[in-house]
């Protein structure tokens, strides 16, 4: 199966619980499928998640992209909800499913906090 480069990282990471994380990869060969994830833990509440670009919802549970012979880049748009004094931890996943082999970064983390007096931090 063919290398396929991905990239997935964090960005706008604000004062307010939105992420936006984008997947960048080399051409995905005709037909190969990857799978895309994003999940958090029982302290942070997953709003909403998905890919609009292409109509996918992962607040459900993983979505099965397929390839086109064409180099990949889109932006997962993210919302999180938590209460005062919580913390929680996102993950975003993305793994080859047939066709391809992923090389480097395929899972990122970020760590929220929120103290009441300060509003939103977060680390990636």
């Amino acid at each position: 199966m063919p290398a396929v480069a991905v990239r997935i990282p964090f960005f706008n990471c604000s004062t307010i619980p939105e992420f936006h994380v984008e997947i960048s990869t080399n051409p995905i060969p005709v037909g190969a499928q990857f799978l895309v994830s994003v999940t958090t833990d029982e302290d942070l509440g997953l709003v909403s998640a998905g890919i609009p670009a292409l109509g996918i919802d992962l607040t459900s549970g993983p979505a099965t992209v397929t390839g086109t012979g064409v180099a990949f880049a889109q932006t997962i748009d993210i919302s999180v909800a938590m209460g005062l004094e919580g913390r929680g931890t996102l993950l975003v996943s993305v793994s080859a499913v047939s066709g391809m082999t992923f090389t480097g970064t395929t899972t990122r983390g970020a760590y929220l906090l929120r103290p009441a007096s300060t509003g939103w931090e977060c680390c990636c």
